[in-house]
């Protein structure tokens, strides 16, 4: 499979020229002396004249069973403040051009607070709310777990922040969940399924073929489990029938009694919709149960469920945000840049770090919103975000104005032989603003 992509980076016009002085860091170098202070409907943002710093903030497990793609998350994070405070990076190509008037900032530096989420509701409700109550960030980001996605964007929009969640796949996001005040650069579980499932079929090569669930007991495993059925349910799906059913706690570290009962009715594939720590746990486990001409599909993959994967005998299937074999100048900028930064610390490109990648291409997406709207206001930045274009590495895609969901391809990869090999790279699996589930969307 060629990844390769030659596809221009663009945006669209921007409807406030770009004064000469404004400064190459989210325009935290030229907020201070160049934001719009007038309201215009531009909701909660600093006024030009007494804006000296801009913060933005991350919410993402750095505890719990999400730990790992928390950490990623972070260095995500953390990369792109550094490249928008002192250069370098994504502003200097592309839609991101509008931030490299000049390298560094001059007094003023863009701020990060970052608060741990624990990968519960409850705890992100409590480390976020005061956040975004005593109006300390401007912007908001990150987020695994589903109900944590959920919390922090009702939090969000309840005090007009803008939110911008990291690798949640949970799909209402994208339809009748979808905020005026969030949005989204992950693919979610709709388009995730469109993408893989197919992937999958072809894999086995038999469009006759029976699977089985397991699912963590939370929001993103259930919804995936559902969309997953209600993709075999469609009227010219392959004819495949599910062959059993089950949910484990977050956090579960023993799943014997699982894979033993799945074992026994060797199904065509698994589709494991577990996340972080409890997909590293099933498949440390699953070479005792299961035979490897099973497929054993993970749906997100991240650098420890890679890892764990090399110890299973079979293929592995799922999808990554991002990967280093995706061709292109953007992609390979971020490519450099993060094994320059944790080379010595990551897995390396060979197992994804797709989740530090969308992070850090959803910081840029809101710099260039920012500096072309001279405002930090929730209004004015959503008014340059919506149906705006922008490029991350994976080539044009678009912001939609209908659901707030950005048109992300969706990778997807094999781990065979130890090794994260790429599929298929598929445009078209997010939804269109006329076609559900975009279409159930009312902002």
């Amino acid at each position: 499979m060629d990844w390769g992509r030659n596809e221009p980076a663009g945006s669209r016009p921007t409807r406030r020229r770009v004064l000469a002085t404004l400064g190459g860091s989210v325009a935290a170098s030229g907020l201070a002396g160049c934001l719009d202070s007038s309201d215009d409907g531009a909701g909660a943002g600093t006024p030009a004249e007494s804006v000296d710093e801009i913060t933005i903030g991350l919410a993402t497990a750095t505890s719990g069973t999400y730990i790992d793609v928390g950490e990623e998350e972070r260095r995500g994070f953390e990369m792109a403040v550094q490249h928008l405070n002192e250069g370098g990076g994504y502003q200097e190509a592309g839609t991101f051009g509008v931030l490299k008037s000049r390298t560094g900032v001059e007094g003023v530096d863009v701020e990060t607070v970052e608060v741990d989420t624990a990968g519960t509701a409850d705890t992100a409700a409590s480390n976020a709310a005061p956040l975004l109550e005593n109006g300390e960030v401007d912007a908001l980001f990150g987020g695994v777990a589903g109900d944590v996605a959920a919390t922090l964007r009702d939090l969000s929009a309840e005090h007009e922040v803008p939110y911008f969640p990291g690798v949640a796949t949970l799909s209402s996001m994208a339809d009748e969940g979808c905020s005026p005040h969030t949005y989204r650069e992950m693919y979610p579980a709709t388009a995730l399924v469109r993408a893989l499932v197919p992937a999958v079929v072809d894999h086995v090569g038999d469009d006759s073929g029976t699977y089985y669930r397991l699912n963590t007991e939370a929001p993103e495993g259930e919804d995936l489990s559902e969309v997953i059925t209600d993709y075999f349910n469609q009227d010219d799906a392959p004819n495949w029938q599910g062959f059993g059913t089950a949910s484990e706690r977050r956090g579960t570290t023993d799943y014997s009694h699982r894979l033993n009962r799945v074992g026994t009715t060797n199904p065509s594939a698994v589709f494991c919709n577990l996340f972080g720590l409890d997909a590293v746990n099933v498949l440390h486990q699953a070479g005792e149960y299961i035979d490897e001409d099973t497929a054993l599909v993970v749906p997100l993959l991240t650098p420890s469920v890679v890892e764990a994967a090399t110890e299973w005998n079979g293929d592995v299937l799922g999808t990554v945000p991002w990967h280093g074999a995706i061709d292109g100048e953007l992609s390979d900028v971020f490519d450099s840049t993060y094994q320059d930064a944790y080379g010595d610390q990551a897995p390396g490109p060979r197992a994804g770090t797709g989740a530090a990648h969308l992070v850090y291409g959803e910081v840029f997406t809101y710099a260039a919103a920012v500096e072309r709207a001279n405002s930090t206001g929730a209004g004015a930045v959503r008014s340059e975000l919506e149906d705006s274009a922008h490029d991350l590495g994976l080539g044009r895609e678009y912001l939609q104005a209908c659901n707030h969901q950005a048109t992300r391809p969706v990778p997807v990869v094999r781990v065979a032989d130890g090794q994260l090999e790429p599929v298929d790279l598929v445009e078209d699996a997010v939804a269109g603003c006329d076609e559900s589930p975009a279409s159930d969307c009312s902002l």
